[in-house]
């Protein structure tokens, strides 16, 4: 009897290691066994417990534990104040709890039928898919990741999505905790490893039949993402911490010079990051004198005949001292850079629309020699930081210095000549059916902007790299990211890292250029064509067909006597 409490106890501890750590951000590899018995060993160390309660109990607290580990970058407060505690704390039990009644289902009988493995694995995939309608949604932490640590399994997403991986891993999961209880004896063993390879042979099988046009793609970019890896702190000024401010004149030097260091007359696309510089987009708020005597500085006089005209909105007059001056705004600096290298542009700024008095998070695009530029507006934002949900929260957030909020983007946009690509900013990329918007719109390219910087030095970098080269499988495009903090990279529609920032030392937390020339290689995919409505009728239809049988052990009296029993 206690050899059997000492394994059990073992088994608890192991799962938990293998599925919090199992992330292609923390341990590669141990995805990849998360995704094939991380949950099973768990289900079955606690199917000993008599009472339903405890059952349920400890599910919740196992999967709260996996979800801090998990969500651990939420405790970087350097820059959000102790309030961001209290929601880490407050979602990671709340992931626990949904957790808790799926363990409730799964262990409610002591033997799985297909029937009731797939109403499991598709009530957990329909939770997930929930989690993305309240308020902002949760994105982060889909179970699916876990097969996402390998190319090949990687694939397994442009046929359903991250919630088709979801549904996958529960399913190959609760198959293997019926090979686990038979202990490896029975047909369920065969059935077992028949669904743990499904995944890696299609991806292999992807991955050949496109090898071929991959390599004979003619249309290539060659792009400029430029990293400013600025805090908070030093991209505006905090009453607090004054001295560490870089002032944007400053900011724009700095890019200017990172520019220039790559000795280069022309790129297809230069992408500046979420909040490249501060100020409103058409805000003069910079001397001309003293951008004319940067630029210069930079390319040499002969550039000042490829300056944008000095007219709104950008260059304004203002009187300084008595006297009239020209000053520019941030979307002169743009213009001047997309004429300069004869580059499409694209540049994270704020929007200040007066008409509307709102303010937008946006990315600006702009051609070269042209006077015209387009807008996209970020449409999902995050509560506090970006938005306000409730009206009494406001004594919260002036606390923290926040005083203005940004008002919802209203559709996904498609700019570009070279390449007709979708923009996103930040934690938008993490939604797949936005980003697959842009691809039906027609987009060939993904191009996101970041600013992670509220949370440095934090493993969010990493996940939330790895969440966007989910996108670029879904779709079947290519993705490039530009960073203030975070990772810059071109990521091909594999999903393969082609390119990240590092700087000479081998620090991807540093500022620069990442130059990179790659061909844009895209091919449609079963997810673009139906998207998340695939994977989410299937999960109801397998729901709805067994709801009644899997829900009449809580209708019933004993079941509730059971389930509270001790």
């Amino acid at each position: 009897m206690f050899k059997r409490v000492k394994a059990n106890h073992f088994k608890f501890f192991l799962s938990l290691c293998i599925v919090a750590l199992g992330q292609p951000a923390r341990i590669g590899w141990l995805g990849a066994v998360a995704a094939v018995i991380g949950y099973s060993l768990f289900f079955l160390c606690i199917s000993p417990l008599v009472s339903h309660l405890k059952k349920i109990l400890v599910g919740v607290i196992w999967f709260t534990t996996v979800q801090l580990i998990q969500l651990s970058w939420m405790t970087s407060i350097e820059f959000q104040g102790y309030y961001i505690l209290f929601i880490y704390s407050l979602i990671s039990l709340w992931l626990g709890c949904q957790f808790g009644l799926l363990t409730f289902f799964v262990l409610n009988e002591e033997k799985l039928s297909i029937r009731k493995v797939l109403f499991c694995a598709s009530l957990w995939a329909l939770m997930e898919w929930a989690r993305l309608l309240i308020m902002c949604g949760f994105s982060w932490n889909p179970i699916g990741l876990a097969l996402t640590s390998f190319i090949p399994s990687l694939q397994f997403a442009s046929f359903f999505g991250i919630l088709g991986l979801s549904f996958w891993v529960m399913l190959t999961n609760l198959i293997g905790l019926n090979a686990l209880r038979s202990r490896m004896r029975s047909r369920q063993t065969a059935y077992w490893l028949i669904f743990v390879s499904i995944p890696y042979l299609f991806g292999v099988m992807q991955l050949n039949f496109h090898q071929y046009a991959n390599r004979n793609e003619k249309r290539t970019l060659d792009v400029a993402l430029i990293q400013t890896d600025l805090l908070p702190s030093e991209k505006t000024p905090h009453f607090d911490r004054m001295k560490e401010f870089v002032t944007p004149l400053e900011q724009w030097e700095s890019i200017l010079h990172f520019l220039k260091e790559k000795q280069k007359s022309h790129w297809d696309l230069i992408v500046l990051p979420e909040a490249a510089v501060p100020m409103p987009s058409d805000l003069s708020g910079y001397p001309y004198v003293k951008a004319r005597e940067a630029l210069i500085a930079t390319f040499g006089p002969e550039s000042e005949r490829k300056f944008p005209p000095l007219r709104v909105p950008f260059a304004e007059q203002h009187f300084y001292h008595g006297q009239k001056i020209w000053c520019v705004s941030n979307l002169f600096w743009c213009q001047a850079l997309a004429n300069l290298y004869d580059a499409e542009v694209v540049a994270g700024l704020d929007h200040a629309d007066r008409a509307l008095n709102k303010n937008f998070n946006s990315a600006f695009y702009f051609k070269p020699n042209s006077l015209l530029f387009q807008r996209y507006d970020k449409q999902i934002l995050l509560p506090l930081a970006e938005y306000l949900p409730f009206d009494f929260l406001k004594p919260l957030t002036k606390s923290y210095g926040i005083y203005d909020f940004f008002s919802h983007g209203e559709e996904t946009k498609i700019f570009g000549d070279k390449v007709l690509f979708s923009p996103s900013i930040c934690y938008e990329e993490t939604f797949s059916e936005m980003m697959r918007n842009g691809r039906a719109k027609g987009a060939e390219l993904f191009v996101n902007i970041t600013n992670d910087n509220y949370y440095p030095k934090s493993s969010l970098h990493e996940q939330h790299l790895y969440h966007s080269r989910l996108r670029a499988v879904e779709n079947g495009i290519p993705l490039i990211r530009s960073c203030n903090s975070g990772v810059t990279a071109v990521i091909d529609c594999f999903g393969q890292l082609l390119a990240r920032f590092e700087d000479a030392a081998g620090d991807s937390e540093r500022a620069g250029v990442l130059n990179y020339y790659f061909t844009a290689f895209h091919f449609p995919t079963l997810f673009s064509f139906w998207g998340e409505g695939g994977i989410i009728g299937i999960c109801f239809i397998f729901f709805l067909h067994n709801w009644r049988r899997s829900l009449s052990s809580i209708a019933s009296p004993c079941s509730f006597t059971n389930v509270f029993s001790n």
